[in-house]
């Protein structure tokens, strides 16, 4: 039997909606946890869409667990990660919230090694411990310690905040000024202002939230490194990866850094690294893994760990990198479907991403555009909605 699936998601990326598409391809029964007016109730692919509530999100978790009785549930964004690992912490010694533990675990694998790879400000201590390169990052609490780290690595570098995402938190800083510039708008009442505006602009309740329940985000500075933005995107099954994509960014969005358009590529240095930060952590289900591919030597240096679906999770590219497929036949204990893959090409334009950062784009012709017209509902509403700065 394949396994009946709970898409998680708090914020409104099209990630989504585009895995809902994908498990519904090979068979499984979707369903959905979203905010009321994420368009996962107008896809075809899903069962039904509960109601995510960001000011009771334990009781809307529960309540979707209950009713919809998933095998695996799928956290789409960091928020969704906080909230299922924030359930999994919750007493209870009813039937209920005991298999709701008992179903976040299969979900996610070893929570405590899950816990250690959600939080940014972790990544020095993981690299050490898995024995994999990654730019020299150091914690940085006070400007004292700021201004020490910045003697040490020089500029640029970049600051990153934990209880971030999507862009935000992260600083590239070229002087002493910037760079304490930045580190007082990311400490103090300053992260606030900045998720209150985020919440005007985006409706993104989430992040205000993680602002408020946080008294103060843990900073970290990174060397900034010269090179390419890669990713990998991973499915595994406890610490065991199943399936993999490699990619290299041609096109960011500048609003937020993500990828609109992307190469796959073979990278074993990367795929090494994924193995080993998996295996540490025991991680089951989706992560995505951020490398620099440094100039010069070519060396992928892990920047990042993303334990949740990314955005080019549902792709279907041939065998070993079939990740939604791979998934499901190791849930349910049966070999993996031998797909074709979607395309041959080795560039993917992401829809709606690179639609919305340029209608005119040379890529949405030369590039594989990876549009869902099996849902007409959901590419119009896509299609139709703002641009992104």
């Amino acid at each position: 039997m394949l396994p009946k699936i709970l898409i998680f998601h708090t914020l409104r990326w099209p990630n989504a909606a585009r895995l809902a598409i994908a498990f519904r391809q090979v068979g499984c029964r979707v369903d959905g946890l979203c905010l009321p007016d994420y368009p996962l109730d107008k896809l075809a692919a899903v069962g039904r869409a509960y109601v995510y509530r960001p000011l009771v999100p334990l009781h809307s978790i529960r309540a979707a667990f209950e009713s919809a009785i998933p095998d695996l549930i799928i956290p789409c964004d960091e928020g969704a990660v906080a909230q299922l690992l924030r359930s999994h912490r919750q007493p209870g010694s009813a039937a209920g919230a005991q298999r709701l533990r008992a179903v976040i675990e299969r979900s996610l694998g070893g929570i405590e090694g899950y816990e250690r790879i959600a939080t940014r400000s972790n990544l020095p201590a993981i690299a050490a411990e898995a024995g994999v390169r990654t730019p020299q990052t150091r914690l940085v609490a006070t400007i004292v310690e700021l201004r020490e780290a910045l003697i040490e690595m020089g500029f640029p570098a970049v600051l990153k905040a934990d209880y971030s995402w999507s862009g935000d938190g992260v600083h590239i800083v070229h002087d002493l000024h910037e760079a304490e510039r930045a580190f007082g708008r990311m400490t103090g009442s300053r992260p606030r202002l900045s998720a209150v505006k985020r919440l005007l602009r985006d409706r993104d309740l989430e992040l205000l939230l993680q602002r408020f329940r946080a008294q103060q985000p843990a900073l970290t500075l990174q060397r900034f490194i010269a090179g390419r933005e890669a990713n990998a995107a991973i499915a595994c099954w406890q610490g065991e990866i199943v399936a993999s994509l490699c990619a290299e960014v041609v096109v960011a969005r500048s609003s937020s850094r993500n990828a609109s358009v992307l190469r796959i590529v073979d990278n074993p240095e990367m795929l090494e690294t994924a193995r080993l930060v998996v295996r540490l952590a025991g991680v089951t289900g989706f992560c995505g893994l951020d490398f620099i591919v440094e100039a010069g030597s070519d060396l992928p240096l892990l920047i990042e760990i993303n334990p949740r679906a990314t955005q080019i999770n549902h792709l279907a590219l041939g065998p070993g990198r079939d990740l939604v497929a791979a998934l499901c036949a190791r849930a349910a204990g049966e070999p993996v479907p031998d797909r074709p893959a979607i395309t041959e090409c080795d560039t993917i334009a992401l829809f709606p991403h690179e639609w919305h950062r340029d209608p005119q784009s040379p890529h949405l012709r030369s590039a594989y555009h990876d549009v869902p017209w099996e849902e007409p509902e959901f590419v119009r509403i896509n299609a139709d909605a703002p641009r992104a700065p």
